[in-house]
């Protein structure tokens, strides 16, 4: 029994396996037939484009990916902030975000943090800056 338990896992991982790597294939697949201008990236219409296609919306949910979200996932794919989106980056960002929608959710949020953080980095420099100055004419 333990050694046919094992065999069934193994058998189970093996298949999993290779459904994942179909999968991918698919996504790469999508992913040239959406680029338009064969530039090697998808902008942010190609990507909408691409997300209205039933296809790639099965082919997404099947790796646990929820697409309803599609600016959302389009930013974090777009990890350079480049407003594009190459194929790498889909098919990485893709592999990244599996699993349930709370876990694209989650990657939403903590990206929008991160981007919020900056600001508010960027906005104190300035402001710090700008008193040091009144400071300066008051001596």
């Amino acid at each position: 029994n333990v050694i046919t338990g094992h065999f069934v896992d193994s058998a189970v991982t093996v298949a999993h396996s290779e459904r994942d790597k179909l999968l991918v294939s698919n996504v790469r697949t999508f992913f040239e037939r959406f680029d338009a201008d064969r530039n090697g990236w998808l902008t942010l219409k190609e990507f909408h484009e691409a997300m209205n296609s039933s296809e790639l919306t099965f082919v997404l949910r099947e790796l646990g990916i929820d697409a309803s979200e599609a600016d959302g996932l389009f930013h974090l794919l777009d990890t350079d902030d480049t407003q594009r989106v190459t194929a790498e980056d889909f098919v990485s960002g893709c592999a990244r975000l599996r699993g349930p929608a709370r876990a694209l959710e989650l990657a939403i949020l903590t990206r929008e943090m991160t981007r919020q953080s900056e600001r508010i980095e960027h906005h104190a420099a300035d402001v710090d800056r700008r008193l040091h100055g009144v400071l300066g004419l008051l001596e």
